[in-house]
């Protein structure tokens, strides 16, 4: 796919029309180069009609806004794609930042369930159910 990063990872499933690109962006890579890669591998994707999902640690933090970070969003927001990890991936005791990512074409994303805690007071289980010990 033409990734020179110091890590990649590739996964196809043509029977499922699924593609995972994983990337190790290292600190000292050049932003731009890098952007222009993954925007080749997002256009060859999307003509092909895969499902595509990128993900891995691109070393920005996006929780701090600069030029790299509004470059990245306007490429997702060009080819619909969102990043489904939604807070800080690496939490310290003074500190936290959003390196890593899983993006994923937006018409194949669905907003993750919310769980809630709630408890259900219910009587003793029927003779009739098994319980396993």
């Amino acid at each position: 796919m033409g990734f020179n990063s110091a890590f990649k990872g590739l996964i196809e499933l043509p029977r499922y029309k699924l593609r995972i690109v994983c990337v190790y962006r290292s600190p000292d890579g050049q932003f731009n180069k890098f952007l222009n890669k993954l925007e080749l591998v997002i256009q060859k994707s999307l003509m092909e009609d895969i499902i595509l999902i990128l993900c891995g640690d691109w070393n920005m933090d996006l929780l701090h806004e600069d030029g790299n970070l509004k470059n990245l969003t306007d490429l997702l927001l060009r080819y619909n794609l969102v990043n489904t990890v939604q807070s800080p991936t690496r939490i310290m005791k003074s500190t936290s930042t959003f390196i890593d990512v899983i993006i994923i074409n937006k018409k194949n994303y669905m907003e993750p369930a919310t769980v809630h805690n709630r408890v259900r007071i219910m009587g003793p289980p029927s003779p009739s159910v098994a319980c396993a010990a």
